[in-house]
């Protein structure tokens, strides 16, 4: 599981990860690896590899050290990593304007206002 370091910022990230955890154990999985990264932290490894040594990746359904892959896998992961930043900063901004939009009706269910406000 890929995660930006944005995602996880500030208390509301924390939470937000506690709240992923659980769930998780509810369902009784009993394996998940977290990577927190972005692609800068990449590109600063792709300069000073022996400073991020340790820095694991996926890589199309397996782990490896980010330093050991060749430069066009790591440009590959590197690009990926941007785009998913993008994406994720553009899905924050869409909650946060659905959010002025729906307010809570009932324990269960969401109104959507037609106050823009």
């Amino acid at each position: 599981m890929k995660f930006t370091p944005s995602t996880l910022e500030g208390e509301q990230g924390i939470t937000k990860l506690g709240d992923f955890l659980r769930a998780f154990m509810k369902l009784k999985l009993q394996h998940i690896q977290f990577n927190v990264l972005n692609a800068d932290t990449l590109r600063k490894a792709q300069e000073k590899p022996e400073d991020y040594a340790g820095l694991v990746v996926r890589v199309a359904g397996y782990s490896a050290f980010f330093v050991e892959l060749s430069k066009e896998i790591q440009d590959d992961i590197i690009r990926r990593t941007a785009h998913e930043s993008v994406i994720a900063k553009r899905a924050k901004q869409v909650v946060q304007n659905l959010g002025s939009l729906v307010r809570p009706s009932s324990k269960h269910e969401y109104l959507i206002s037609s106050d823009t406000r």
